[in-house]
């Protein structure tokens, strides 16, 4: 009986558009163009990167929130391929591989190695369906 392996397409993490899913890999690629987000805009001690364009939009969006008196925070932003490995082999050790799928995007697929994506957090609630119901500016 033959096993049949799924290849995954290698796409290009340059672009803002790269169709990143269960279906496609960034193999171990890394934006040329990040940029430190500043350190009042995230939690944390760790220095932080992002694009420099979507930067440029995040800057806009975290001034607009807190001129309404929005309170947000960065919990996450770019993630090397490696670091992204030592995230999702720590799940699969805590939790197994169904649940660790769930949550954690294998090595090469996740949003967070382009770049471009940020987490929001900074409330009891983080990670949890809970966030999703706080009220903005609410920790």
């Amino acid at each position: 009986m033959a096993r049949w392996e799924k290849k995954l397409e290698e796409i290009d993490g340059d672009s803002f558009l790269a169709p990143l899913g269960p279906d496609t890999y960034l193999g171990k690629y890394e934006p040329e163009d990040l940029e430190k987000i500043p350190p009042e805009l995230h939690l944390g001690q760790e220095e932080m990167y992002l694009r420099s364009e979507p930067l440029d939009h995040l800057i806009k969006l975290m001034d607009n929130a807190r001129a309404q008196e929005v309170d947000l925070q960065i919990i996450s932003a770019y993630r090397s391929y490696s670091y992204q490995e030592h995230l999702y082999q720590q799940a699969l050790e805590e939790h197994g591989e169904e649940t660790a799928r769930r949550f954690n995007a294998r090595p090469g697929q996740s949003e967070h190695q382009l770049g471009t994506t940020v987490d929001f957090g900074g409330t009891e609630h983080d990670f949890s369906w809970r966030f999703s119901k706080q009220k903005p500016g609410c920790g």
